[in-house]
């Protein structure tokens, strides 16, 4: 996310050396110009390598608009660099004010799929109902469950033994490891025997996926 705002940042500062270009004048955008196209394209790389890992857990949306996004502003970059050393540079200023004209619009659309899909994603969660199950009818063995709100998704194995939960185990729990505090959780479930027990502060979401996941599993 930081990332993703540096750029965006620097993509601006960039782009305003074309106002000040059009008025004729060479301002501070036209000298920081060359130095801000060098960090928009490191903090650009740098932002797709650190959000790989997340590629399994963000919508496509947010993936396909970012690379794209990503792709024109390398090109324009490179496209830039050409420019004085190309035999048209006329063709070359033209393809360069266009590269960055669709990687601004793949930016505007790449942040909208982030709104679009967080909101979605919140209000998945806020969807989820948690609520004590019975386990004392529940014969013993081990049950699978899982449950998946894009962001996070968990699946977790629940042992029952003699009426009670015996044993939760992670198996997979994707979302980043910012969510990892929050598996925590199930030591405090298995000791109270109860699933509506209190989420752990700071990975409030992935708590509740958890749970979720657990009463899916012994229902």
């Amino acid at each position: 996310m930081f990332l993703g705002v540096i750029c965006t940042i620097l993509f601006i500062v960039v782009c305003l050396r074309g106002l000040e270009k059009r008025k004729g004048k060479r301002g501070i955008f036209t000298k920081i110009h060359t130095p801000a196209s060098i960090l928009l394209v490191v903090a650009t790389i740098a932002h797709i390598i650190t959000t790989w890992q997340y590629l399994d857990a963000r919508p496509v949306s947010i993936f396909a608009t970012g690379f794209i996004a990503g792709f024109f502003i390398l090109f324009a970059t490179i496209n830039g660099y050409l420019l004085g050393k190309a035999g048209n540079a006329k063709t070359q200023a033209k393809l360069h004010r266009i590269a960055a004209l669709l990687a601004g619009i793949f930016i505007i659309l790449h942040v909208a799929a982030i709104v679009v899909g967080v909101t979605a994603y919140q209000a998945r969660v806020q969807n989820i109902v948690v609520t004590n199950i019975d386990v004392t009818h529940i014969p013993d063995g081990v049950y699978i469950g899982e449950y998946d709100v894009t962001y996070v998704a968990v699946r977790l194995a629940v042992t029952v033994e003699s009426g009670q939960i015996a044993n939760i185990e992670i198996l997979e729990h994707r979302g980043g490891s910012q969510g990892i505090p929050a598996e925590a959780i199930v030591y405090t479930i298995q000791e109270q025997q109860n699933i509506d027990v209190d989420t752990i502060t700071g990975a409030t979401n992935s708590s509740r996926v958890i749970q979720a996941a657990i009463i899916n599993a012994l229902r």
